[in-house]
């Protein structure tokens, strides 16, 4: 393969195959080196996250789909700007990394949508993962005011920010906000990513067509949509009324107690369109 092709992805899948002459797998130890040796081969550094050991080759873990209550839950509970996040994660579907990159002149007030072009890998700004990720999605209008209620005054900038006025770091959200809560509702422990399968569940179970989930999530086809499914489909309703209305009667509670630093503060530079 090319160098270029080479990811982390790629070789865990790759190490998941790879057996000793007498037909056994490799050892943890085996596999290690054989990893390590390819890192000084291609030049690349492959994250612990993308290299499971030891191999790929066991079933991967099924993601857990929250129900309409527990969604629900969740976002009451939550305060400040993780609100808002927990109810555009399951209002809107978009990856972590998407809402992390969000910025407000992404969102088009009077239209009602967010145009989806940029995301955070590891703190770092960067293109959507695909070209499909590149979208625009409707919004109700209850999520819309929680949008404006949360910037206040601010018209540009990354919208999710900590108290410190800096954009949220992921861990910190999961095992300092969104477990606690689980755990405190007696809910299942899952994280972010799960609010997108609620999403696409969401949606096709009120009515909206496979197509127009793809293009609303950024799925590349409907092979990988169909991953995402729950629940059977329901009845049909118009575009607005399948969207998971999460925010009605919310608040946006408190917000970051430091605002209109977020350029100053974060190593994320702003991509252009």
């Amino acid at each position: 393969m090319p160098i270029e092709e080479i990811t982390g992805p790629v070789v865990n899948k790759w190490i998941g195959t790879v057996r000793l002459q007498d037909g056994s797998a490799p050892s943890r130890k085996t596999l290690s080196h054989l990893v390590k040796t390819l890192q000084v081969i291609s030049g690349k550094r492959f994250t612990a996250r993308e290299i499971r050991l030891p191999a790929d080759a066991r079933p991967k873990r099924k993601i857990y789909c929250p129900t309409d209550e527990e969604v629900h839950k969740i976002v009451s509970s939550a305060k400040g700007v993780y609100r808002l996040l927990f109810a555009m994660a399951a209002s809107t579907g978009m990856r972590a990394g998407e809402l992390y990159g969000l910025h407000i002149e992404d969102i088009d007030f009077e239209r009602g949508c967010i145009l989806v072009r940029q995301s955070v890998y590891h703190g770092e700004m960067q293109s959507s993962k695909t070209e499909n990720s590149h979208r625009i999605i409707t919004i109700n209008p209850d999520l819309l005011e929680m949008i404006r209620r949360y910037k206040g005054e601010r018209e540009t900038g990354v919208l999710l920010l900590s108290q410190a006025g800096t954009p949220l770091h992921h861990e910190n959200l999961l095992y300092r906000h969104l477990h606690p809560i689980q755990k405190s509702l007696g809910l299942p422990r899952f994280g972010t990513h799960s609010f997108r399968h609620y999403s696409v569940s969401y949606c096709v179970r009120h009515g909206m067509s496979f197509d127009e989930v793809r293009l609303r999530h950024g799925h590349g086809s409907e092979k990988i949509m169909r991953m995402y499914l729950h629940l059977a489909p329901g009845h049909d309703a118009r575009e607005l009324r399948m969207i998971p209305n999460i925010t009605a009667e919310l608040g946006p509670g408190v917000g970051p107690s430091k605002v209109g630093v977020a350029d100053k503060s974060c190593k994320v530079n702003r991509l252009s369109a």
